[in-house]
């Protein structure tokens, strides 16, 4: 009994022991497992937010690229990454790539997102004038492009008189005046000159959307006399910020390209200009929440939207297009029909930081 019973002793505790063992094993295992998991689940959170990082970079400014592999420390973790451009035809894409660390642990992604560009232009812009409110065209005003039709709309009336002409057709919503002298450079198909319209929709837009990315930030008034300004290129051009009214005065000189986004009044007047480097399309975007006033023989080689009204006099010389969300007159001096640009309008409504329309991704591998 004696032999018997210190073997039943001697094995349970082996078995025991090797219970015990097994168990420490796999807690050991499972602890190993779990902290690979966390550590896995923390590489993977960085690269996220690396991406989300960029992604915002990019948002405000769609120029934002690094073509050589960057290096940031996160969470006391770390993301390499590069950001550049590529096609997946026919798509033209932002590539992002990322690669995170932590611990030991990797973890690679890659983004890809479309380009915020647009091939059309707005509506409102497709005409060298448009009015969401009635139209006044007097004193000899000539509205004319150099080889194609000069196309004048309005949601209102459209009212033309002294001597005044529209080389083109002209769309109104309710009444047309003056239609013997609408003229279109080119109606092969003897088309109505004028006609009723459906309404066009005007672009909208908040200039407070842009203090972050504008190049000069004016908080209240500004006004630019015989100094002139220079700023920006035809494929990037730049952007001021004025919180109050602007004005062009003292014959200011502006050159380079610009878009002025403006919560106030624009004025243009004694002598001021803007620099036409071509006639192809414009170079300069004045766009305003309030009205736009030019009179004094400016010369505007620029595209204008006002949110409220145009008033154009006095020899004024409209070298681009203007749009206004309320009436428009315009009285004396002369409109040549340049094309709007679509880098004077991407800018502003292709743009996720101005239209509040995150950016989303086309494509994302891990």
């Amino acid at each position: 009994m004696g032999s018997y019973t210190l073997m039943y002793i001697v094995g349970t505790l082996l078995i025991f022991l090797i219970i015990v063992v097994s168990v420490n094993r796999l807690l050991s295992d499972q602890s190993t497992s779990s902290f690979n998991y966390y550590e896995s689940l923390q590489a993977r959170n960085i690269g996220n937010t690396m991406v989300a990082m960029i992604t915002s970079r990019i948002s405000d400014s769609s120029s934002y690229r690094a073509t050589t592999v960057q290096t940031q420390n996160l969470f006391s973790g770390q993301a390499k990454y590069y950001v550049k451009d590529t096609l997946v035809s026919p798509d033209s894409l932002i590539k992002i790539n990322v690669t995170s660390t932590y611990m030991g642990q990797t973890h690679n992604m890659i983004v890809l997102l479309p380009k915020n560009t647009s091939n059309a232009l707005p509506p409102a812009f497709q005409y060298p004038l448009f009015s969401g409110g009635a139209m006044n065209i007097s004193g000899g005003v000539s509205v004319s492009s150099s080889n194609a039709n000069a196309n004048v709309m309005t949601n209102s009336s459209f009212t033309m008189s002294g001597g005044s002409t529209v080389k083109g057709f002209v769309g109104y919503g309710t009444t047309v005046s003056g239609g013997s002298s609408i003229a279109p450079y080119s109606n092969p198909q003897s088309l109505p000159t004028s006609s009723k319209i459906s309404a066009i929709a005007v672009p909208t837009f908040n200039p407070d959307n842009y203090k972050s990315i504008a190049t000069q930030v004016y908080s209240g008034d500004y006004s630019i006399g015989y100094q002139g300004l220079s700023l920006g290129t035809k494929t990037s051009p730049a952007i001021v910020y004025v919180g109050g009214n602007l004005s062009f005065s003292g014959g200011a000189i502006i050159s380079g390209s610009i878009i002025f986004v403006v919560k106030g009044t624009i004025t243009i007047g004694n002598g001021a200009s803007f620099s036409a480097y071509d006639h192809t399309t414009s170079y300069f975007g004045l766009y305003s929440v309030g009205n736009i006033i030019a009179n004094g023989g400016a010369v505007i080689y620029a595209q204008m939207l006002s949110l409220g009204s145009i008033n154009i006099s006095n020899g004024t010389s409209i070298g681009g297009s203007a749009a206004a969300a309320g009436t428009m007159t315009i009285s004396g001096g002369s409109n040549i029909g340049i094309p709007a640009s679509l880098a004077l309008t991407n800018t502003i409504w292709s743009n996720p930081q101005a239209t509040g329309r995150p950016m989303t991704a086309k494509s994302y591998y891990e």
